[in-house]
């Protein structure tokens, strides 16, 4: 289900990229876009991993600075 949804949201052209961390701790990220902070929250928290208790979300708003191939 949380694998569907994050398809279904990049589909849409919502989610920019995700993907576990690697290491020790089971992470991951998801990078996407909404047009404010309450949409941005509903889409973590409608997550099926966040919303059934599995992990614990955290969100941070992002400017990008740098970015390879951008002048």
């Amino acid at each position: 289900m949380h694998f569907e949804r994050l398809k279904r949201l990049l589909d849409e052209g919502t989610l920019i990229m995700a993907g576990p961390t690697l290491g020790e701790q089971n992470t991951g990220i998801a990078v996407f876009e909404a047009p404010d902070e309450d949409a941005a929250r509903k889409i973590v928290d409608e997550d099926p991993v966040f919303a059934g208790g599995f992990a614990r979300s955290e969100l941070r708003p992002f400017r990008l600075s740098l970015l390879r191939g951008r002048d």
